[in-house]
């Protein structure tokens, strides 16, 4: 299920296994287009290694379950690279 709504994320955050204080950042990049943490960023660029780097070790034993967050629920246009997170924060 693709997030669409705000009322979208806290259960697709729980349906993954992630902590709910996640869905705050998820939320607003997605509707209010504000920049996430380090570590959500590098998430949604798909930056693997910048994901490791700046997780804490909470979500380094969650990136299986970050993947298929990002896979199942945030749907294309807003995630994938830099340059896509770049387009969405500045509305385009």
């Amino acid at each position: 299920m693709t997030i669409r709504a705000r009322e979208d994320v806290l259960p697709a955050v729980r349906a993954c296994g992630l902590p709910d204080d996640v869905a705050v950042g998820i939320e607003r990049y997605i509707f209010d287009r504000i920049e996430a943490g380090g570590f959500l960023t590098a998430v949604f660029e798909d930056s693997l290694t910048g994901a490791f780097a700046k997780a804490d070790l909470g979500n380094r034993a969650l990136m299986f379950e970050w993947a298929g967050f990002v896979y199942n629920h945030m749907g294309t246009g807003i995630t994938g690279t830099r340059a896509i997170v770049k387009r969405h924060l500045a509305g385009e």
